[in-house]
């Protein structure tokens, strides 16, 4: 048999997590037994719950517009974007690439930051995936697409902020803010592709005829 007054004790600590932003209040019954509430009843005391320290990083070098290097030698891809590409090795820019390098050197270069995980910590090249804060709690992948800076990039089961994100897509695509100013990122019919024009990062319309899925990848 499970004791209660554990599982009670379990239950709470589930619970303070998730109230951590909230008012949370304590009062004990006749029986002296503790209960907790976010609504304050007669004789309920207010509980201080710390929240728990964040640790920030060092800014070493921003490589492109979603990627960054901390002093520590940890290399973080944002999570939840796509910034376009810089020239550099084989690849050539895309449009607005530059301009999002700049624009989180900017921000970013040399100042602290904290890193928020979801549920895949890694990626295949083994960066370290991750939401960006600095120091002022301002959500930095989320600066980005506000701005036009770059598009969101969703890749389940990474999906914390994916609400905010498209809504800042919406709004920022609306405005023509950034790349959303740049004929290359209209959409356009798949008609329109070609041996010369099918490659990188593009927004396609079209009707889906049929999914198939491979080992890593579906298919349209």
């Amino acid at each position: 048999m499970v004791n209660k007054k554990l599982q009670r004790c379990g239950l709470i600590l589930l619970v303070l997590p998730l109230l951590a932003c909230a008012e949370v209040f304590q009062w004990t019954d006749q029986q002296g037994q503790p209960h907790y509430s976010d609504q304050a009843g007669n004789n309920a005391q207010k509980m201080v719950i710390d929240a728990p320290p964040i640790t920030y990083y060092q800014v070493e070098k921003v490589f492109d517009g979603d990627t960054i290097l901390l002093s520590n030698g940890t290399k973080v891809r944002f999570l939840g974007i796509n910034a376009p590409e810089v020239a550099g090795g084989r690849k050539t820019e895309e449009q607005g690439g530059q301009v999002a390098k700049n624009w989180l050197k900017q921000s970013l270069e040399h100042n602290k930051v904290s890193l928020q995980f979801d549920v895949e910590k890694q990626d295949k090249y083994q960066r370290s995936l991750a939401y960006v804060f600095d120091e002022q709690k301002c959500n930095i992948n989320l600066e980005l697409v506000k701005n036009g800076l770059a598009s969101v990039s969703i890749f389940p089961p990474n999906l914390t902020y994916l609400d905010q994100l498209l809504a800042a897509q919406q709004s920022a695509e609306a405005a023509k803010l950034g790349i959303w100013a740049y004929p290359q990122y209209a959409a356009k019919s798949f008609q329109s592709l070609n041996q010369d024009n099918y490659q990188g990062w593009q927004r396609i319309t079209g009707m889906i005829r049929a999914v198939k899925k491979a080992r890593k990848n579906y298919y349209l």
